[in-house]
């Protein structure tokens, strides 16, 4: 028995040093040593060591073989559980799932009968929830309860004994589990765990995964962009630091995916490269890592315009998800095989279980029945639940397959895009030129035209991909729904009026309502275009819209010359067309069908005898006509409600100022809704009143309609932007005015900004964001100055008179003890607040800030530059009180008067 030992222990040596040969020779000596003097239980430690030493895949089944017959025979069950293990795994690495799955259930069943290795038993558990979670392709929750039970079980053992491997892979799939349920803040906790306890453990592989799977859930679920990155470069960092070159070659291809989706396609390259090189030094992949890569890189060379590779990564996606697919149809057979199998080693095992139990308690034999009754319903029932998830995994390959699709058209269609706006740029350019001819500037007019509608072709048909594919999903928010509709209405009576059209409306509606405002805006658009499109000049165009029980109703009824041409049950039909010489391609109405529809509406059309063609659509928009999962946000209920404007005392000193000037009350008070969170909002209703509002208030930011009674929203800009207290004041147009002359007579008379409607609320809300971050930034210039120097920084020209008036003010009264904010505003002309809120804008600074900070910076170059004395200077420079100046100093410098003027 000694010497059998030693054999064994030789082997272990020689294999740890990597002398496999030598290794193999001493194992071998062992397991002849052991067969001759009947040592059952050296001879299965002798297998199993073999079995980790050969090369020859069917020797090293053999070994397994052999050591299970061996330990069946001597009811040795600890090496049972091991021997299913080693032949787990190694299915497992061979990418045969199924039989792989078999063993480790094996394993677990094993487990709950007889005390085997503890950790055997956690690892198992670890294996089937992931074996699990991928059989569900990650999204079918019918196996959702399985898995957490199988990872409950699992993390009660590691907490018995203390495992701590087993638990962070545990955890880290209890993350994935509840990411997989959208329960995130869950999910981050367990995550949380695994990292905890993988970095303390130093398991660099189980680290490198969760912080992978958060990347994962920040991008593609929480759609948090810049966290998703963060924790995708750790792991990637984590992957450096383990030896499974294999985990490090799939993060990065997953940092290729998420780079190339997030228009970062040169970076992407980059990992996708290195992914390429780790596979190619690998004696064996994964079809479903193959299959990754190049579905990738497909998209990624397809990014870069290199559509040769493109197209050949593409073929090797399509070869290696076919194989996938036939291998999966195959593996379903032998899952069943397989089942039946283990339901014969679950026999044999209870089998055995019994005959201990008649030997050590001498019970009756009725339980063995009882059991193989529950085994046999169990079976069948096993075996129905295969047929069931073989249709499953089938419908999600088809959806692959889809999803494949989708994303070679989406990319064909942005390389589409490219050109035409490389052909819209210049024709744009040409058309403002006033020395075109007449007969030239016709024909660029016809490009034009036919380039924006082949543009808007791309966009459709990319909608009606996305449709298909069912990646277009819900997204019903509580909205201003009136106000949304009239946005609508107005970019569209500009269009009917440049035909002669009269667009008349009715809309009966509540401000608010729960609906997806991308699908309302597309529907709408389409309709009201295909109507302005079809009706004759001079006709009459009604758009009728009310709520009733839940429900919106939307009419359009126009005119049309071809009546008698229009098939009503093939007009929303993809590319019908009712004569050969039809403008558009027939896909604008088709996506209004599948929009309406996902939105759960009905969309119909009748004609009658008046030449007139009448589209209804009817759409739910209440909040019980939609799923939890479809509800994204729930915005503020009354929106419609003014706003009286408040006095000077009114406006809190720290709070910025947002004056809307708009003559439609219901966008007015839309708009006021989405910013009176953050800003102080001041209303006007046209732009003699915002022109009033904003000299006496001084308002941070403006955002102005257009078109106004009284005066305009051009004259507006004209005159604040030549006033002293109101020239900096960055100004926002808001316009249903489509035109790029009207953009650029905006821009000519100081407009900062132009947004046209309709507008989506997170684009208005950026533009002024980021107007007074602008403005924040020249403070922080401003207020570091002692002499304001307008000439260094972009600003308008009647700013830097202001400025300059500022300075010489300063210079003169600066070291006038008297020289107060009172007497500062009336040398200036303003209001002690209008002073205030000027002076706020362009340095961040009060008045009286202002005033003590230049004083201050005097005193400082005073004592630096002269010989005046300490004492003396805060006198010099306006201050009566010493004691008072010594605080100040120190507050700004740091330091006493004293101090500062020893150290200079």
């Amino acid at each position: 028995m000694a010497a059998v030992q030693d054999f064994l222990k030789k082997a272990d040596i020689a294999s740890t040093i990597k002398q496999n040969d030598s290794a193999r020779y001493y194992g071998h000596q062992a397991l002849a040593l052991a067969k001759d003097n009947h040592l059952d239980s050296l001879q299965i430690k002798a297998h199993v060591a073999l079995s980790n030493l050969e090369n020859d895949d069917k020797k090293l089944l053999a070994h397994l073989i052999y050591a299970e017959q061996l330990a069946l025979k001597t009811k040795n069950f600890d090496w049972l559980a091991k021997i299913f293990y080693r032949r787990a795994e190694f299915y497992f690495h061979k990418d045969e799932n199924k039989i792989a799955f078999n063993n480790y259930i094996k394993l677990d069943s094993l487990s709950t009968v007889f005390k085997i290795d503890s950790n055997l038993a956690a690892m198992s558990k670890a294996r089937i929830v992931g074996l699990l979670l991928k059989a569900s392709n990650y999204r079918d929750s019918t196996y959702f309860p399985q898995i957490e039970r199988h990872l409950d079980r699992g993390l009660e053992i590691c907490d018995s004994f203390q495992l701590k491997s087993a638990a962070a892979i545990l955890n880290l799939q209890k993350g994935t589990l509840n990411k997989f349920r959208n329960h995130y803040s869950e999910a981050l906790n367990f995550y949380k765990r695994a990292i905890k306890i993988s970095r303390k453990n130093k398991d660099y592989l189980t680290l490198a995964l969760a912080y992978s799977d958060i990347g994962i859930m920040y991008a593609y679920q929480m759609k948090q962009m810049d966290s998703a990155e963060v924790n995708f470069l750790r792991a990637n960092e984590a992957n450096k630091m383990h030896t499974d070159t294999m985990n490090y070659a799939n993060m990065n291809v997953q940092l290729a995916n998420f780079y190339n989706r997030y228009s970062k396609p040169d970076r992407a390259l980059k990992y996708l490269n290195i992914a390429q090189n780790l596979y190619s030094k690998r004696k064996e992949v994964r079809r479903e890592h193959l299959f990754k890569l190049n579905d990738v890189a497909t998209n990624v060379y397809f990014s870069l315009g290199k559509l040769d590779s493109a197209i050949s990564k593409s073929k090797k996606a399509n070869r290696f998800l076919v194989e996938m697919y036939e291998i999966q149809n195959e593996e379903n057979v032998a899952e069943l095989e397989a089942r039946y199998d283990n339901a014969s080693k679950l026999q044999q095992i209870e089998l055995l279980k019994t005959q201990n139990r008649l030997i050590e308690k001498q019970k009756a034999n009725q339980r063995n029945i009882l059991l193989a009754g529950l085994l046999l319903t169990s079976i069948l029932g096993v075996f129905f639940y295969i047929l069931y998830i073989n249709r499953q995994k089938t419908n999600n390959k088809l959806k692959e397959l889809d999803t494949f699709k989708t994303n070679l058209f989406t990319n064909i269609s942005h390389e589409l895009r490219t050109p035409l706006t490389l052909i819209l740029g210049p024709i744009e350019r040409l058309l403002r030129d006033s020395k075109i001819p007449e007969s030239i500037r016709e024909n660029l007019s016809l490009v034009q035209h036919n380039s924006n509608r082949l543009l808007s072709l791309v966009d459709q048909m990319t909608d009606l991909a996305k449709l298909d594919s069912g990646q277009l999903q819900l997204e019903v928010k509580q909205g201003n729904l009136k106000a949304l509709l009239e946005q609508q209405l107005a970019v569209f009576q500009y269009q009917a009026e440049q035909k002669g059209i009269m667009l008349n409306d009715n809309m009966k509606l509540r401000e608010n309502a729960w609906f997806d405002a991308d699908i309302i805006q597309k529907t709408t658009s389409n309709l009201l275009s295909n109507s302005i499109k079809y009706a004759p000049e001079k006709s009459n165009i009604s758009v009728r819209a009310k709520m009733q029980h839940g429900f919106l109703e939307f009419i359009v009824r126009n005119e049309t010359d071809e009546l008698a041409l229009i098939d009503s049950d093939r007009l929303f039909t993809r590319f019908y067309q009712n004569n050969n010489n039809a403008e558009g391609m027939g896909v604008g109405l088709a996506l209004v069908k599948e929009l309406v529809t996902l939105h759960k509406g009905t969309v119909d059309i009748t004609k009658n005898e008046e030449s007139n063609i009448v589209f209804k659509v009817r759409l739910p928009v209440s909040r019980e006509a939609f799923s939890k999962d479809e509800i994204f946000e729930n915005l503020p209920g009354r929106m419609s409600e003014e706003m009286s404007g408040p006095s000077e005392e009114d406006i809190n000193e720290d709070t910025s100022v947002l004056l809307i000037v708009e003559d439609d009350p219901d966008i007015r008070a839309f708009v006021a809704s989405i910013f009176k969170d953050k800003y102080h909002i001041i209303e006007a209703v046209n732009g003699k009143e915002g022109i009033s509002k904003a000299m006496e208030f001084i308002p941070d930011l403006i955002i102005s309609d257009i078109m106004m009674p009284e005066v305009d929203g051009i004259e507006l800009i004209k005159t604040l932007k030549t006033q002293e207290r109101s020239n900096h004041i960055p100004i926002i147009l808001l316009t249903a005015k489509v035109g790029d002359e009207d953009k650029l007579l905006g821009a000519n008379v100081g407009a900062d900004d132009y947004t046209t409607k309709p507008f989506k609320s997170e684009l208005l809300i950026a533009k002024v964001d980021k107007l007074i971050a602008l403005r924040k930034q020249l403070q922080q210039r401003f207020s570091q100055e002692i002499i304001l120097r307008p000439a260094d920084i972009a600003i308008t020209s009647a700013e830097e008179l202001f400025l300059e008036k500022l300075q010489e003010i300063i210079d003169n009264n600066l070291i006038n003890p008297s020289f107060t904010v009172e007497s500062f505003s009336q040398l200036l002309g303003m209001s002690r607040m209008q002073l205030h809120r000027k002076l706020k804008a362009l340095t961040g600074q009060s008045a009286t800030e202002f005033i003590r900070f230049h004083r201050l910076k005097l005193a400082a170059d005073l004592l630096k530059n002269s010989n005046t004395i300490v004492s003396q200077v805060g006198y010099a420079i306006g201050f009566n009180d010493h004691t008072y100046f010594t605080k100040c100093f120190r507050k700004q410098f740091g330091c006493t008067p004293t101090e500062y003027s020893n150290r200079n």
